[in-house]
């Protein structure tokens, strides 16, 4: 793709480089940003190819993806770290229908280095399910075929479910209560344990992108996000929460995945 990509209207990202001032009661400073250079180096850290086009986009390697990070907001905080809201919008010709888009939260001694610690974990959690889209065999991720009716009755379609890389953390003290079948680290059951409330997401038409994010605080508070194509779903943000509240044992511990599901094929 030789023109420059348009960015979606849901997206709220609209700073891609340039000078930022900040000022608290103790200092005031500004910094520097290039959110294209600062998601090629978190993509270069994980072995990636990526061409940087101008300060608004960039392609990944051979697989044709364009990619548009953007910076939402910067936070200093007081103990001198700064928070970044970022996003990563990725069009793709052929294997994406639209535009998708996802937020990154991290921390960080400076601007830049909190924007390539997000697009790091967006490489991590996000970019397999990108990548293994086109594959007929999946590696990073897990995938999963469904047999379904048509609409109308008269024929089937093939449903399939392609589940990221789970990334996940918990307290060291709670790890031998959870470590079963289907303890911590399983990348099916943060969605299939509440597969009920997505089923009319999974088994419909469209293209559904859906991002998981389940967290308990050290004090034990249930906290969730649920987002499909980048918006939020209040129905899908409060499963979670309850799903949380069942986990064994006690004090911190997160779950984060990225999943997508797609009609593969249509017989009427």
């Amino acid at each position: 793709m030789s023109s420059k990509p348009t960015l979606s209207k849901a997206n709220p990202g609209t700073l891609t480089a340039g000078e930022t001032g900040f000022s608290t009661g103790e200092r005031s400073w500004s910094e520097s940003f290039n959110m294209v250079e600062h998601a090629a180096t978190a993509l270069r850290n994980a072995n990636h190819e990526v061409q940087c086009h101008d300060d608004s986009w960039l392609t990944l390697g051979a697989s044709g993806y364009i990619l548009q990070p953007r910076l939402v907001e910067a936070i200093p905080q007081d103990d001198g770290s700064m928070q970044t809201i970022s996003t990563m919008e990725v069009l793709h010709p052929s294997h994406l229908p639209f535009p998708l888009f996802e937020f990154q939260h991290s921390m960080g001694s400076s601007i830049e280095e909190s924007a390539v610690r997000g697009f790091e974990q967006w490489a991590a959690v996000d970019l397999p399910v990108f990548l293994e889209l086109p594959a007929s065999k999946p590696e990073a991720c897990m995938e999963f075929m469904q047999e379904l009716a048509s609409g109308n009755g008269t024929g089937s379609r093939t449903r399939r479910l392609l589940l990221g890389p789970l990334q996940y953390d918990q307290a060291e003290a709670v790890q031998a209560a959870t470590e079963t079948e289907h303890g911590t680290a399983c990348p099916c059951c943060l969605l299939f344990k509440n597969v009920g409330f997505f089923a009319p997401l999974l088994e419909g038409d469209e293209f559904i992108a859906i991002r998981l994010y389940a967290l308990r605080s050290e004090d034990g508070q249930a906290l969730a996000d649920c987002r499909v194509n980048g918006v939020p779903w209040q129905p899908g943000r409060e499963a979670l929460q309850r799903y949380v509240a069942s986990w064994p044992g006690s004090g911190f511990a997160y779950r984060r995945q990225y999943v997508v599901a797609h009609t593969k094929t249509a017989v009427d």
